[in-house]
């Protein structure tokens, strides 16, 4: 459990949160001049790909900080046509790990998850240093399964792999698509964002009709009963009604 424990986090640490932040930014990343779109998003499931056929070889190179901190470093190309890390998120990374503090138990700031990363890749407590070579061997079966998911074609991942010539894919993007993506959001969440507030409305109340807690949600989304005291034309649409319409 401790050696699963440290493989999970490890994943976590390398693999989604670079990817989470990946997501949830395209669309910025792009306004701001980097040439990243929502179809790049492909060439960050690539990189994964790619290191995880290496994985599969030899256990050992997840345990190498270097290797595994580097998966996502060849995704950007400048102007010169030079590869390398997409600064966004070089400096997003860089900001969690090296400059993010929280308290400590003894009113100390620290550094949580530089911390908690080198335990992952340089432990210290006995226990852990005694996982590593399960570490290893796990490390291979996760490749495995990642490798697998990735290539099984009743996955939406698949359409993004370029080397399964996916659909989506950085590699079958043309230069019309990749002009037209630009500023695009890589997500769903406008779509999905009203079904997180009909949830919270079902659990936090319980017995409700599911159109009730939808409507809910929609007025909270839209802002329809936001008063703004500073400037009241900035009140939602239930407070820019007439009196006997809100009536």
């Amino acid at each position: 459990m401790v050696a699963l424990c440290r493989v999970m986090a490890i994943v976590h640490f390398t693999i989604s949160m670079p990817m989470r932040w990946l997501a949830g930014n395209t669309h910025h990343i792009g306004a701001q001049g980097y040439d990243w779109l929502a179809r790049s998003m492909g060439k960050a499931i690539d990189a994964i790909y790619d290191a995880m056929l290496e994985v599969e070889q030899d256990g050992r190179k997840f345990l190498d900080e270097d290797f595994m901190k580097g998966i996502f470093s060849r995704i950007h190309e400048d102007s010169d046509g030079n590869e390398g890390p997409l600064p966004p998120l070089r400096d997003a990374m860089e900001f969690t790990f090296e400059h993010k503090q929280t308290p400590a138990m003894d009113g100390h700031k620290v550094l949580p998850f530089d911390t908690l990363n080198a335990e992952l890749f340089y432990p210290q407590r006995e226990e852990n240093k005694d996982t590593t070579k399960l570490v290893h061997d796990m490390a291979v079966e996760v490749a495995k399964c990642l490798l697998q998911e990735f290539r099984d074609p009743k996955k939406a991942t698949s359409d993004y792999l370029s080397s399964d010539g996916g659909k989506f894919s950085w590699g079958q993007t043309t230069q019309e698509e990749h002009v037209a993506f630009l500023g695009k959001m890589a997500t769903n969440d406008p779509a999905e964002s009203p079904f997180a507030g009909l949830t919270r409305q079902l659990q936090q109340f319980g017995r409700m009709l599911g159109i009730h807690a939808s409507a809910i949600s929609h007025a909270r989304q839209n802002g329809d009963f936001k008063r703004d005291i500073k400037s009241p034309t900035n009140n939602g649409a239930f407070h820019r009604l007439s009196p006997k319409m809100r009536e």
